[in-house]
């Protein structure tokens, strides 16, 4: 279920998958967003993407990107629903994790982790957490993380 193309306002006729089947070395489709940031949508879906994406075309593209771009950022289903994560973790440099907060069970994420291995883990991303609790110290974190984020 593509979204990224959603969420910049940008259209999904031509994207990663259709990079994926071009031939003669076509390039994929690029979006440059702005001078800080260049999209790839998944474009149409393919009917069998799991070998899509453990294709040798799909290591090509995650290669030239990583050396095109300073960062290259794959978003991709959780990895406990789809395989997709599992099969792209094992072509990138590092993984980051997005885990619901009061959400995730602690097993899935430590299943993901053995999944992956700790060492492609570059870090985790705690999600949907609430501004305010009833922790100590609440009231400093919060007002110190407003204040960041204001400036």
């Amino acid at each position: 279920r593509p979204w990224v193309h959603e969420l910049f306002n940008v259209p999904n006729v031509s994207g990663l998958n259709d990079g994926i089947r071009f031939q003669n070395g076509q390039k994929v489709p690029l979006i440059r967003w702005s001078e800080w940031l260049t999209l790839l949508t998944a474009g149409r879906p393919d009917a069998d993407p799991m070998s899509v994406l453990s294709s040798d075309r799909m290591r090509q593209i995650v290669a030239e990107a990583s050396a095109t771009f300073d960062f290259v950022v794959i978003d991709t289903p959780p990895v406990g629903l789809l395989t997709d994560a599992n099969l792209l973790a094992a072509i990138v440099d590092a993984v980051i994790l997005v885990v619901q907060s009061g959400r995730t069970p602690f097993h899935e994420i430590d299943k993901v982790v053995q999944a992956i291995g700790r060492d492609s883990i570059l870090g985790i991303v705690l999600n949907k957490v609430e501004a305010k609790g009833n922790y100590p110290y609440d009231d400093y974190y919060y007002s110190y993380a407003s204040k960041a984020l204001a400036d």
